[in-house]
């Protein structure tokens, strides 16, 4: 739900979003959840793509919009998991509909909702679930690190927000860009300990900023500032790509608690 609206959001500038959710009219106990946007739509050309891993309908997407083109093979792959179907009708310049459905069974639930909030239960989110299993993996060098500044380049709002999840409990300063020009902009006039720089982002990529930053610290004879690199290709040959563009390391998405703190610690201790 949260990719399917987010691509919704991102690909329609006027108009409207609708999400309903009904009984499946078709299947019993199952649900019919449906997106619908007013925004760009997918010429019928390349409806085919959509799915896929890596692949956006237009390579002028991600030079406009950003994003890695995985949203919705992810999307397709959890619905999948969970028992439902995914598919969608679009008209080019009209819009797009997203449908999904999902396994649903009926429940009684109790009405002493404010007797027993739920907030008294005990039960963690999903999140803070998670984040406790990885603190207890990680080095005591690592937890009581340095108080750092951290830019955090990454056009993806929900990349963003995971990162900072992530280090929330760290006394580290985190500083966001949307996109490379503006990760160049922030460089330039504050004071870094370690860059993660997205490699596809609109406006300016993260190869074209790095390879900028690395310029300009020759230039103005600027110490060296730790980048590195996220992309979704885990290929040798992106490494590489990140390398030559001037990266210091190169990180896959989606990526995990003791990975950034690893590379936090061995780039800034």
């Amino acid at each position: 739900m949260i990719n399917l609206v987010s691509n919704s959001i991102k690909f329609t500038d006027r108009g409207e979003i609708t999400v309903s959710v009904t009984k499946n009219a078709t299947k019993k106990d199952s649900l019919l959840i449906a997106v619908r946007d007013t925004g760009v739509g997918i010429a019928p050309q390349k409806q085919h793509l959509i799915f896929q891993k890596f692949s956006q309908a237009d390579s002028s997407i991600t030079r406009r919009y950003g994003g890695t083109g995985l949203g919705l093979a992810i999307s397709k792959s959890l619905v999948e998991l969970m028992g439902g179907q995914i598919w969608f009708k679009s008209r080019e310049n009209t819009g797009t509909t997203f449908y999904f459905t999902m396994p649903y069974r009926e429940q009684s639930v109790g009405l002493n909702i404010e007797t027993n909030p739920l907030v008294n239960t005990g039960l963690l989110s999903f999140a803070d679930q998670y984040e406790a299993r990885e603190t207890e993996k990680l080095p005591t060098t690592v937890r009581d690190n340095k108080n750092l500044r951290i830019l955090l380049a990454d056009d993806t709002e929900d990349n963003r927000i995971l990162f900072t999840h992530f280090l929330k409990s760290f006394p580290f300063e985190i500083i966001e860009a949307e996109n490379g020009l503006e990760a160049v902009d922030k460089i330039k006039s504050n004071e870094f300990d370690i860059v993660f720089m997205d490699v596809q982002m609109p406006e300016m990529d993260g190869y074209a900023a790095t390879s900028i930053i690395r310029e300009w610290e020759r230039t103005t004879r600027h110490a060296h500032i730790p980048i590195i690199a996220l992309t979704a290709h885990a290929l040798s040959d992106d490494k590489q790509k990140s390398i030559n563009a001037g990266c210091d390391d190169h990180i896959t998405k989606p990526f995990k608690k003791d990975v950034l703190l690893g590379v936090i610690n061995r780039f800034t201790n």
